[in-house]
Formats: C-alpha cells, structure tokens, sequence
C-alpha cells in the first residue's frame, strides 16, 4: 500500500449555521496565505475615490449574498 493510497480523517470544529451532520469535502482557508493586493495612494486626493469604491463593494457583495 503507498503511503498517498491512505485517506486521512480529521475533526474541524466551528459554529454551525444549521442543525444537522455533514459529511463532504472541506475547503481551508489560510487567512496567512492569501493574496491581497498591497498599494500606497502617493496622492491624497484619490483616498475619497478609494472609499468610495470600498462602499460601493460592500453594497455589492451584500446583494450577492442575499441573493444565494
């Protein structure tokens, strides 16, 4: 038997958002890992732009969740 043929379990514990067991494949989020992308504004007239532009995101992924 190779050693990649042994399926490993493991135990992740969390708040639930339903009642209930589930059973599937997991997708692990490394908050260390991600890739977000770093910039400085070298003029301050852009910051309002900028905020604005975060609201605006905001305001859309609020949308985008309520309609799943």
């Amino acid at each position: 038997m190779n050693v990649d043929d042994v399926k490993r379990t493991m135990a992740i514990k969390g708040i639930g958002v339903s009642p209930g067991i589930v059973i599937g494949k997991a997708y692990l989020f490394d908050r260390f890992d991600a890739q977000v992308p770093l910039y400085h504004l070298n003029n301050k007239t852009l910051v309002q732009r900028e905020v604005t532009r975060f609201r605006a995101a905001v305001k859309e992924t609020e949308i985008q969740l309520q309609e799943l």
